[in-house]
Order: C-alpha cells, then sequence, then structure tokens
C-alpha cells in the first residue's frame, strides 16, 4: 500500500481534476442535444430533466444551470454543458453521427 500526504494545492488539483473528468464524460452524453442559437450562443439539454434546456454563452463562459450558478462561477470550472457546446463547435466532421 502506498501512501502519501498532499498538501492544500495538490489536493485542490487533483479534486478539480476529478470534478472536470466526471463533467466531461457526462458533456459527451449531451453533445447530440445542443442548438446553437446564434454565434456564441447554445441551448444545451438538461440531463436531469429532458424538458429543460439551459443557455450557455461560451464566449462570456456562462451558463444558467443551477452547478455553474453556484460552483462554477465561483471556482472557474465549467460546467457539463458549457463543455458540452465547446465539443458540440468543435468536433470533427468524422465524430458527427
Amino acid at each position: 500500500m502506498v501512501s502519501f500526504i498532499l498538501n492544500e494545492t495538490t489536493e485542490k488539483q487533483l479534486l478539480d481534476y476529478f470534478r472536470v473528468s466526471t463533467r466531461l464524460d457526462r458533456a459527451v452524453d449531451l453533445v447530440d442535444f445542443v442548438v446553437e442559437e446564434s454565434q456564441g450562443l447554445f441551448l444545451v439539454r438538461s440531463q436531469v430533466n429532458p424538458e429543460k434546456q439551459y443557455t450557455v454563452d461560451l464566449w462570456a463562459r456562462t451558463c444558467g444551470c443551477p452547478d455553474w450558478t453556484f460552483r462554477g462561477s465561483v471556482n472557474g470550472l465549467p460546467c457539463k454543458h458549457q463543455m458540452a457546446a465547446y465539443l458540440a463547435v468543435h468536433r470533427k466532421p468524422a465524430e458527427v453521427k
């Protein structure tokens, strides 16, 4: 068994990595439900309630979801809806289903 001590900075970096990794996995599931409203503005379906959509502004780096409102806007980490919009814009033609 390996044991080591993390300082506060390293621990925060690891926690941020796992949060982003989990959000990225969820974002991949949402990519097919991203609708571009106008340049830089997107509607992304909620994963919990498919009837609901959140507005993502990639230029302003904002989202209307609770996760962004309560956590992302404070710590600067993107939510899964922001990631999904980014992935939808940047995916290669071969990746489109």
